[in-house]
């Protein structure tokens, strides 16, 4: 088989927040609901699923060809892509250093949107020097989830499942000096506990509205997925015959002329080339705000073109 493999990185980002109505709620961990996940041989995985009358399955690829596999999908020649997440690290250091998470706590408060009134449209004053309400992301910090995960054998079953996972404000200013993720260590899940602290963080950051903590996400999704990076543009290109004693600037209809047009449609995709050796290495140590932004490396392609008859 030819081409049996594309490592692009690609998880789709949702996000939801998870607030406690009253005490007397019952909080459920559906993940713990959940069986664990035991390794077994390829050969051996086929007995474990249940099919219906009619049907078999196969086994077409297994490690070392490939490995960690998010998503499959057949193309037009029949030819099977799969989309692998090796290096979860690297990714996500490209795509989270330049993000801001909007912070205000509760004696911030009256340092936001709080405009002078006796000045017209709404103008806000500047921050006082000590304030600072946008920090960036612990990317250090906030991916502790991802191999607290994986050490104790889970795994993404849906890329929903990554709006489990917290986005940990780097500790700026002493007001975060208390946030002290746990170190993941293998059989010890450490995820109740990281719950437990941003919880504690949020309550006391109480300002911050959910638009404003969904906002680094809504951002983050975009370069994480490729069906966000595909866009289809509709067209209509005309030529134009102007007069001599026409305005170059208008259009007028009564002397101006179309003497051609073109309309139809162009799918666009927005793509980073894995094999790029130009792209850096952001979960390498070192200091990654000096590294340049993966937005950069971004670039855009053709994937269909249609024009339109009649």
């Amino acid at each position: 088989m030819k081409d049996p493999k594309v490592i692009v990185p690609a998880l789709t980002f949702l996000f939801c927040f998870c607030f406690l109505s009253s005490a007397q709620d019952k909080v459920i961990d559906y993940a713990a609901l959940l069986p664990p996940l035991i390794p077994v041989e390829p050969e051996d995985a086929l007995k474990t699923f249940k099919i219906q009358p009619g049907f078999k399955i196969e086994l077409v690829a297994a490690e070392p060809l490939i490995a960690d596999p998010v998503e499959i999908a057949f193309d037009a020649r029949g030819r099977l892509w799969v989309l692998e997440f090796t290096q979860y690290n690297q990714e996500f250091h490209g795509v989270m250093k330049a993000e801001e998470m909007l912070i205000i706590s509760d004696q911030d408060a009256a340092h936001y949107k709080n405009w002078d009134h006796a000045l017209a449209d709404y103008y806000v004053p500047p921050l006082p020097d000590q304030v600072n309400l946008r920090h960036l992301i612990d990317i250090d910090e906030t991916l502790k989830q991802f191999d607290d995960r994986f050490l104790n054998g889970e795994i993404f079953r849906s890329a929903t499942e990554i709006c489990e996972m917290h986005l940990i404000p780097l500790r700026e200013r002493p007001v975060m000096s208390s946030l002290n993720i746990p170190v993941p260590e293998e059989g010890k899940k450490i995820q109740p506990r990281i719950d437990q602290i941003m919880e504690s963080f949020w309550e006391n950051h109480s300002p911050t509205g959910d638009n404003s903590r969904e906002r680094p996400y809504s951002n983050i999704y975009p370069r994480l997925t490729t069906k966000s990076n595909t866009f289809r543009v509709h067209a209509r290109v005309q030529v134009l015959k102007k007069a001599r004693d026409s305005d170059h600037e208008t259009f007028n209809p009564n002397k101006d002329t179309v003497s051609s047009e073109w309309r139809g449609e162009t799918l666009l995709e927005r793509y980073i080339d894995p094999n790029n050796e130009s792209i850096p290495d952001y979960a390498k140590s070192g200091n990654v705000l000096n590294k340049e932004n993966l937005d950069r490396f971004y670039q855009y392609r053709i994937l269909y073109q249609k024009r339109f008859e009649g």
